[in-house]
């Protein structure tokens, strides 16, 4: 009965379907990340500024890492 149902489905079923499940995906990303910018933003701007006393800070990797470890968790 419902193998009948999805053999039926067009593309813009499919399209309906992945939406609706990527739409809710999405605004927990942004959720997630409005609750972390208010601790994270000031720690890059703190690290930005530390960078003008030494050659060695890298901002660019420190927010690719920042990033990389946040998606993953």
């Amino acid at each position: 009965m419902f193998a009948a149902r999805i053999k039926a489905m067009s593309g813009f079923h499919w399209i309906a379907l992945f939406g609706g499940i990527l739409g809710p995906w999405v605004v927990l990303y942004l959720m997630s990340a409005a609750m972390m910018a208010p601790t994270v933003l000031p720690a890059f701007a703190t690290y930005y500024d530390l960078g003008h006393f030494t050659e060695e800070t890298n901002l660019s990797r420190l927010i690719l890492g920042n990033f990389v470890v946040w998606l993953g968790f």
